[in-house]
């Protein structure tokens, strides 16, 4: 079970199937990508091509933060989940074509703005259903700070995220509770990604997606993704 850097891309299969597929590129060092990590084996991490894996003793989220700061841009909210220690700025990144964009960083979360494609995702707060992306670990230079990162980013822990865990975000000067209700491992190529980017919800809801499963050394693909769903709470 592994994960590693990886561009995602939202693929249309079919007249009107918007967003129907999720495609996995693969990231290099010097590429980019939502990132991804070992669900079951934290201690060797995949990285480029060619390699076989990393210790998890390089660089962290918090001592990138304290010396390098938050990317620019970053500032549309913010995300909180105590239970797995994130307290991470977000961007805000408009879909307009058949690329969904990625994280600044290691420390940065991406909101979808998907009002290109009517029926999926939504604004936070208004009843629909907001898709949020970010690095699980990282191995590249990262760009504006002239770096380079190895190791564990933002998303690291998603996996461990159980039913009732907290999720908060801070909104223009709102603060929005979230509860989990669900996490769910599925297939890369057979999932019909519309039920999940659906804005058709019944609770105000968020969707914290990134990839997992099996990494596949020859193709640099994963077997599955990730998917962890929140609901409002009053």
């Amino acid at each position: 079970m592994s994960r590693q850097a990886q561009l995602l891309v939202l693929a249309l299969i079919g007249a009107g199937a918007l967003l129907g597929a999720v495609l996995i590129a693969t990231g290099t060092v010097g590429g980019g990508g939502i990132s991804l990590r070992a669900a079951s084996a934290k201690n060797a991490t995949p990285t480029a091509p060619g390699a076989t894996a990393t210790p998890r003793i390089q660089d962290s989220v918090a001592a990138w933060t304290k010396k390098y700061g938050e990317p620019r841009g970053t500032d549309f909210a913010r995300l909180k989940i105590p239970s797995i220690g994130v307290n991470a700025p977000v961007g805000a990144w408009a879909v307009k074509g058949n690329a969904m964009p990625e994280p600044y960083g290691p420390i940065d979360v991406a909101w979808y703005d998907l009002t290109a494609f009517p029926g999926q995702g939504g604004y936070p707060g208004t009843g629909k259903n907001a898709i949020f992306g970010a690095h699980a670990d990282l191995n590249r230079d990262i760009a504006g700070v002239g770096q380079h990162y190895t190791g564990p980013a933002v998303f690291w822990d998603l996996d461990s995220l159980k039913a009732g865990d907290r999720v908060e975000l801070e909104l223009n000067g709102q603060s929005l509770k979230y509860s989990v209700v669900w996490a769910k491992e599925v297939s890369a190529t057979t999932t019909d990604w519309g039920q999940y980017w659906s804005s058709d919800v019944k609770v105000d809801s968020i969707t914290l997606f990134t990839c997992s499963g099996k990494f596949n050394p020859d193709t640099h693909e994963y077997s599955s993704r990730l998917i962890v769903r929140a609901e409002r709470q009053k």
